[in-house]
């Protein structure tokens, strides 16, 4: 490591697999190393410092500039981002790691701060201050949709102990978050999962009230809902009713998801009812995502159950649970088949009917 820095001669691009290969090393190690006194952290942090203010990657004005894009590379700064985070777990009072950090935060290359912006949830433990104070500088001058992405990762995270300072930062995204998309529509999905974690999990009244506009307007935030209504289902298992801690939150995803098949049922019964002649391209595409969060419901309640092919090797659900788990989750089904009852009712499709009979 020391030699690299007195190579002389050697033409860049050399220079750089060598730097790449020593700070990749060096953030793999990181991820290991609890001993902040230790000789080996010694030399992760001074390596990882060092390629904290490295060139590689070359900034690339054009490329950089697409905010909607993300341009992946190696490069000594991409390591740092993701290293210096891992040793800040473990060693508290080291300003010279968090200026670094700030640092990598503000960098002109979108990957770098994507990889920041997914790691920095590790500094909650001892720089909690610190890293609430980034999230916002980054929510408040980022646009690059990849690096906000990451940055509700590090969200969901902070809000476990810092939730006022996680949901003012999201407030922040949500203009982003909810305006048009790019083709994958990843930041959307997960602001909206997020969304209905703090909702449900948090009763956060933010989250609540964003919730509740998803649900009322099921037209104009089909997908958003889509999204909402996996998040809330992924809390609807055995194991969760089980349980006497999550018990409750369980409950109330299965009532915030009844809420979803209705919004979505009725939308999409709205749609039906046009002449086939006035239902626009943009039109079909809103039906199709309102008619997968009736279809997964049943999907997910099935293979949540322990039912699937896939899971007969998986730990088994007991017959005890799967009772009480059927008793819990018998509302919604109920559901699902009132608003596909009648003339005005939303057919279920051959597949959504498969699993609902498997089920059963």
């Amino acid at each position: 490591w020391r030699a690299l820095s007195n190579l002389g001669g050697t033409d860049k691009r050399t220079q750089y697999r060598l730097w790449d290969a020593v700070a990749e090393c060096a953030r793999t190690l990181a991820r290991g190393l609890e001993d902040s006194t230790s000789r080996e952290f010694g030399i992760c942090r001074s390596v990882l410092l060092q390629c904290a203010a490295h060139e590689s990657p070359v900034p690339d004005e054009q490329r950089d500039s697409d905010d909607s894009r993300m341009s992946w590379s190696m490069g000594p700064r991409n390591y740092a981002s993701e290293g210096i985070p891992w040793l800040a777990v473990w060693k508290p009072d080291d300003r010279e790691l968090i200026e670094a950090v700030r640092s990598l935060a503000a960098d002109p290359v979108p990957s770098v701060r994507c990889f920041l912006a997914d790691h920095l949830f590790r500094l909650v433990r001892h720089y909690a201050t610190d890293c609430c104070e980034i999230a916002t500088s980054i929510s408040v001058r980022e646009r690059n949709r990849h690096v906000l992405e990451s940055l509700c990762h590090t969200l969901r995270w902070l809000a476990d102990g810092h939730e006022q300072e996680a949901c003012s930062i999201l407030s922040r995204l949500r203009t982003i978050a909810e305006g048009p998309q790019t083709e994958d529509g990843h930041l959307r999905d997960r602001f909206a999962m997020l969304a209905v974690w703090l909702a449900l999990e948090k009763r956060n009244a933010w989250a609540i009230g964003v919730t509740d506009l998803y649900l009322s307007q099921p037209g104009l935030y089909a997908d958003a809902l889509s999204s909402a209504r996996a998040e809330a289902q992924s809390m609807i298992t055995p194991d969760a009713f089980a349980s006497d801690d999550s018990r409750a939150t369980a409950a109330g995803a299965v009532e915030w998801v009844i809420r979803a098949v209705d919004a979505a049922a009725g939308e999409l019964a709205s749609l039906l009812r046009l002449p086939a002649t006035e239902v626009a391209e943009e039109m079909q595409t809103r039906g199709k995502a309102l008619y997968t969060i009736i279809d997964e419901v049943v999907a997910r309640v099935y293979f949540s159950a322990g039912l699937g092919e896939t899971q007969k090797n998986d730990e088994k659900v007991s017959h005890a649970d799967r009772a009480r788990f059927y008793a819990s989750v018998r509302p919604l089904l109920d559901r699902v088949l009132d608003v596909s009852e009648g003339g005005n009712g939303v057919p279920l499709l051959a597949p959504t009917a498969h699993h609902f009979m498997e089920f059963l």
